[in-house]
């Protein structure tokens, strides 16, 4: 589903242009040792690290120029709203649901067709070639976030949310007493 295996083999386009850029992927999960065999079949293992889990996601963030999305599908993407959220750019196939709402092309990451690593590859190698565009990304990323899902706004649309469930729940009840009364 994350399409790992496109990240790696976009970076092996990336480090034949930017020998010295460096991959690191966090978390845990079943790929590893899959993972692991694609690396060293590419001779990437002195550019791409496979870490585990963090505590700390913020701090793996805020070190990164950018971070990768290259899932097939995503629900709301909280990986692409955490990276933004650390003023780190993204990375990220235009797939359905998530990364096109967060991402605006260009401005505060990068959108790439879904499945073309060629193009996932040559956004990478731009964002490592212009590392001051890529931190102004990170930086109007960190803006979006802080515009669009703020914490006001976040309680405000939850408000909202049981607004209108409560309503529509007395309406309910209201319609069904007149049934009643027929």
């Amino acid at each position: 589903m994350k399409n790992l295996d496109h990240i790696i083999k976009a970076f092996e386009i990336v480090v034949k242009k930017v020998p010295d850029a460096k991959l690191e992927f966090w978390g845990e999960g079943t790929e590893k040792d899959k993972l692991q065999k694609i690396i060293n079949n590419a001779n990437l293992t002195n550019h791409i690290k496979l870490n585990g889990y963090t505590q700390e996601p913020s701090k793996i963030y805020q070190s990164a120029l950018f971070s990768i999305l290259a899932s097939k599908t995503e629900g709301f993407s909280l990986s692409v709203l955490e990276s933004m959220s650390n003023a780190t750019a993204v990375v990220s196939y235009d797939i359905r649901y998530g990364p096109n709402e967060l991402i605006d092309d260009g401005e505060n990451g990068v959108l790439v067709q879904k499945n073309n690593i060629d193009k996932l590859a040559e956004a990478m190698i731009s964002m490592f070639n212009h590392p001051n565009t890529t931190i102004k990304m990170g930086k109007a990323a960190l803006k979006k976030v802080e515009r669009k899902f703020n914490q006001e706004i976040y309680a405000n649309s939850w408000e909202h949310v049981v607004r209108v469930a409560i309503e529509n729940r007395q309406l309910k009840n209201k319609n069904r007493q007149l049934v009643k009364q027929e």
